[in-house]
C-alpha cells in the first residue's frame, strides 16, 4: 500500500514532528511507501520498521516560480517478490523561471545531480542510508 500525503508548510525545507508521527503512523498501519508533498521542496527520506518514508518530494509537472523550490524528486519504487525491495531518487530542475523549464521538469545529471543527492542525503542521514549511484540516489530495504 502506498500512501501519498499532503503535508508540510510551503517552502519550508525541515520535517516536521507531525509529519514523522503522521509517516510512522501510516507505516505502522500498513503502509510499505509514504510519499509527501505540498511543500515544494524535497525532504529528508527516513527506513522506518524497514518501510520507505520520503516526506517530501518537491514539485514535478507542477513546478513553482520560487527561487527555494527548484529541485524535486522523481521515485521509482523497484518491486521483488511483492515487496518493495530498492527506492531509486532521480533529482529534478524544476524552476520555472528558468527558459529550460517551462513547466516541464528536467532530470538533473552529473555534478548537478550529485550535489542534489548529497544535500539529500545529509538531510537524511539520521534516517537512512542513503547511496548515491551515478547521479542516482538509493534506498535498498
Amino acid at each position: 500500500m502506498v500512501v501519498f500525503a499532503h503535508w508540510g508548510i510551503r517552502y519550508y525545507r525541515p520535517v516536521f514532528e507531525l509529519q514523522e508521527k503522521f509517516g510512522r503512523l501510516a507505516v505502522d498501519a500498513g503502509a510499505d511507501l509514504v510519499l509527501g508533498c505540498h511543500n515544494h521542496n524535497w525532504q529528508a527520506v527516513e527506513i522506518y520498521n524497514g518501510k520507505p518514508i520520503l516526506y517530501g518530494i518537491g514539485n514535478f509537472a507542477f513546478g513553482s516560480r520560487n527561487r527555494t523550490a527548484q529541485e524535486g524528486l522523481l521515485v521509482r519504487a523497484l518491486v521483488r517478490d511483492k515487496a518493495i525491495d530498492r527506492i531509486e531518487l532521480y533529482p529534478l530542475f524544476t524552476m520555472n523561471r528558468s527558459k529550460q523549464i517551462r513547466h516541464q521538469a528536467k532530470v538533473f545529471k552529473g555534478d548537478d545531480a550529485e550535489k542534489v543527492l548529497k544535500a539529500l542525503a545529509d538531510e537524511s542521514k539520521d534516517r537512512a542510508d542513503l547511496r548515491i549511484e551515478n547521479g542516482v540516489g538509493v534506498l535498498d530495504l
